[in-house]
């Protein structure tokens, strides 16, 4: 979970692994189920990164950035 202040600042934003294909939802409640089982899925990508080591050394231009 990211909780910094970004506001004004430009990021780089680099796609890590595919979570799922786009999908036509029913309505309000349907999204807030898919996107919470999304935020699940990034979490446990990010869990099995981080059990590896520094979850952003198999990816470079994620190591630029660190803090």
């Amino acid at each position: 979970d990211f909780d910094r202040d970004i506001y004004g600042r430009t990021l780089d934003v680099e796609i890590l692994e595919f979570v799922r294909p786009e999908a036509k939802l029913s309505g309000l409640d349907e999204l807030k189920q898919w996107i919470a089982r999304d935020c699940e899925t990034a979490r446990a990508f990010h869990a099995r990164m981080a059990a590896d080591g520094d979850p952003m050394r198999r990816f470079p231009l994620g190591s630029r950035f660190r803090d």
